[in-house]
């Protein structure tokens, strides 16, 4: 991925960009590195569009990036968060304690018709546990 493009671009021509990095399938573990590296300093709707690539990129420490987003103050951050968790196919351990902690919180009852499913796709004993206990207390 050209991230020279990614932050120079904007507005449509971000998510056109973004578009044709998922088409063209160059998702890889270099933009997990480059969001590590940088997320503190992106503005929100870089920020969006780098949660999208995570979530297609799709390994357990990428959807735990993803995942620390969750209750991220700005809005469509949050959204895509919680579009990428919601939709992730195995929800590993730490990644379930936080779909958990937000689920708990009143404040996101909004969000729990899209995160609720990812209850019951715990990769892993630890994972399906803390989501089993969660389901048989609520």
């Amino acid at each position: 991925m050209d991230f020279n493009a990614f932050e120079r671009l904007n507005g449509v021509r971000l998510g056109l960009f973004v578009g044709n990095v998922i088409k063209g399938h160059e998702i890889d573990e270099s933009i997990l590195n480059y969001y590590r590296l940088h997320a503190r300093d992106m503005d929100p709707p870089h920020l969006e569009m780098i949660l999208l690539l995570l979530g297609k990129l799709g390994t357990r420490e990428a959807l735990r990036e993803v995942a620390a987003m969750l209750d991220h103050s700005t809005n469509y951050v949050k959204y895509q968060a919680i579009q990428v968790i919601g939709s992730a196919p195995a929800i590993d351990e730490h990644t379930m304690k936080k779909i958990i902690e937000i689920l708990s919180d009143p404040r996101h009852a909004e969000y729990a018709e899209e995160l609720r499913p990812a209850l019951h796709r715990g990769d892993g004993e630890s994972a399906r546990l803390l989501a089993e206990d969660f389901l048989n207390h609520q």
